[in-house]
């Protein structure tokens, strides 16, 4: 499985970001987009997918609170 991350346009603004786990970017962006329609939100583009590197430890913040 790969791991890919997306900003997109929240409920509120004050910007939003997925985190999607599937086997290739087009699966995520499926899975991304119904998860976004079944919450009311506007659907992504393949390019707003990030694909994330899972070869070496890290963390990365999504989301830090600092608006």
């Amino acid at each position: 499985m790969k791991t890919f991350t997306a900003e997109f346009d929240g409920l509120y603004p004050v910007g939003a970001v997925a985190l999607v786990v599937a086997e290739d970017i087009h699966m995520a962006l499926i899975l991304l987009n119904k998860k976004l329609e079944s919450d009311g939100l506007n659907p992504v583009k393949i390019t707003d997918l990030k694909e994330q590197d899972n070869s070496t430890r890290r963390v990365d913040i999504l989301l830090n609170g600092d608006y």
